[in-house]
């Protein structure tokens, strides 16, 4: 059974996670830090021009800076910058990569899974910094700590006591979730089930549909859907095991 001693560190982020949450923005006139908090434009730009292609421009971006699902790309590029500087920026894409009109921003964040190392092509876009703030963090006194936890703590000690019983009980149910699914990966293991092949074919069309449902109803120009099966057989397969 695994067992994990929750520590001061992982109280301290939960901590800070909770302030950051609750904080204020204030206007920022100085460089953009890696905390912060902007409002952008971002224009794409044709590729082999280097002019903005109509139709392809997203306006009153919201971003903070410290998003872990931020194109690193991009945060490097806004980073010390300031309010009304633009700049261009070119971010990496994978060989997936859709423009998707119903999923706003998406070329701005990296799918999981996925990263610089992933990246087979990138696209030029002009960036224009229309605002900048940063968090004011609430102070750790009784009225923040109460609300914060409708009344189970009232100081910072007790906040911290009652921070680290909840991590421990969402450890111990991860550690159960992960008992469980090690028990049933073994089991499959032991006993090989056999999946019909039209069971595989339709958790492969499930796949097909969930691609084209980012891409406005269509597979993408130049995607290989046989070769696209072919790659994804065996998750298939494995998650038909699991029905």
């Amino acid at each position: 059974r695994l067992v994990h001693e929750v520590t001061d560190e992982e109280v301290e982020e939960e901590v800070q996670r909770m302030r950051k949450r609750d904080a204020d923005l204030v206007p920022l006139d100085e460089p953009v830090g890696e905390d912060d908090f902007v409002i952008i434009d971002l224009q794409r730009l044709d590729d082999a021009t280097a002019t903005p292609v109509i139709g392809r421009k997203e306006e009153d971006v919201s971003l903070f800076l410290d998003d872990p699902q931020l194109k690193p790309d991009l945060r490097k590029a806004i980073l010390n910058k300031k309010v009304g500087d633009t700049f261009r920026v070119d971010m990496g894409h994978d060989a997936e990569h859709h423009h998707h009109d119903d999923e706003p921003h998406s070329e701005l964040l990296e799918l999981p899974g996925k990263g610089e190392a992933h990246a087979h092509h990138t696209h030029a876009y002009e960036v224009t910094i229309k605002e900048a703030k940063r968090r004011e963090l609430p102070e750790l006194d009784e009225e923040f700590i109460k609300n914060l936890t409708q009344g189970k703590a009232e100081n910072e000690e007790s906040l911290r006591a009652e921070i680290r019983k909840e991590l421990g009980r969402s450890w111990k149910q991860s550690a159960r979730e992960f008992l469980d699914q090690n028990i049933t990966e073994r089991m499959l293991e032991l006993h090989d089930v056999p999946v019909p092949g039209s069971l595989a074919e339709v958790y492969l069309d499930s796949f097909i549909q969930d691609i084209k449902q980012r891409n406005k109803g269509k597979i993408p120009e130049g995607f290989d859907e046989q070769a696209f099966r072919n790659a994804n057989r065996q998750e298939a397969e494995q998650q038909a095991r699991w029905m």
